[in-house]
């Protein structure tokens, strides 16, 4: 690996890391030291006999991968609020905040950082992977499915159902929680060609009502932010 947290939870590259400090693994936690491979490339390593203890976690690569196409700098930002709680963000960029999630959520965990987050003046944006939800579901089932596309004004997208949604949402409205961003992604990032202009995203902009608590079963997106270079021109842009 690349990148590790020092004892103050800063994340630092490899290349300037120092000897005589201590470094942890950013996805375990577990302490990890500096070795050199062939060339005198250096990275960091588990101690011999251990190992990553998410290595087992098909999800964690997904968590990771995503996390590397930003700077180090603005990874596994820590963060507290005047009550003192404290969350660390996967990204922290301008006005931003990123929080990749490959798999359910309880609503409860969801709320709690969009709270967390918007209570200290950031804007954040979730990037959920359905990509894997979608691919498996289609196969037997139209679980997750565009029933049509649709078009108001300058704005336009699809309609979509989904009959097994997640209850992750139920207390997000798209169409009024403006400082919190939905995006789905259901392309494969990393089969596409990497110059950033492979179409990956929709942006929930709508879901349906039901007894009070949003309802996924039925929401609408549109079709900006769609790729990476899109995604990276409305955060550096401050267009969310």
């Amino acid at each position: 690996m690349d990148t590790a947290m020092d004892g103050n939870g800063i994340l630092t590259p490899v290349y300037s890391a120092l000897a005589y400090k201590q470094y942890f693994c950013v996805r375990c936690g577990r302490e990890v030291t500096i070795s050199k491979k062939k060339f005198g490339i250096k990275s960091y390593a588990h101690s011999r006999g251990q190992s990553c203890l998410t290595d087992k976690n098909p999800f964690s690569d997904w968590h990771d991968k995503w996390k590397e196409k930003f700077p180090a700098e603005f990874r596994e930002i820590p963060a507290s609020n005047s009550s003192g709680d404290s969350r660390r963000a996967d990204v922290l960029m301008g006005g931003y905040v990123l929080e990749f999630q490959s798999s359910r959520m309880a609503s409860k965990e969801f709320d709690a950082r969009n709270k967390f987050w918007t209570g200290l003046g950031y804007k954040i944006i979730w990037i959920f992977n359905l990509f894997d939800v979608k691919e498996v579901d289609k196969a037997y089932r139209r679980n997750l499915y565009k029933d049509s596309a649709w078009s108001a004004g300058d704005a336009s997208g699809f309609r979509w159902r989904w009959l097994s949604h997640y209850k992750t949402f139920e207390n997000f409205f798209p169409q009024r929680d403006k400082n919190v961003i939905l995006l789905f992604q259901t392309h494969d990032l990393y089969s596409k060609s990497p110059d950033g202009h492979s179409k990956i995203f929709h942006r929930v902009v709508w879901s349906a009502e039901r007894f009070g608590k949003s309802d996924f079963w039925k929401f609408d997106t549109i079709s900006q932010p769609s790729t990476m270079n899109d995604l990276l021109y409305y955060i550096e842009n401050n267009k969310f």
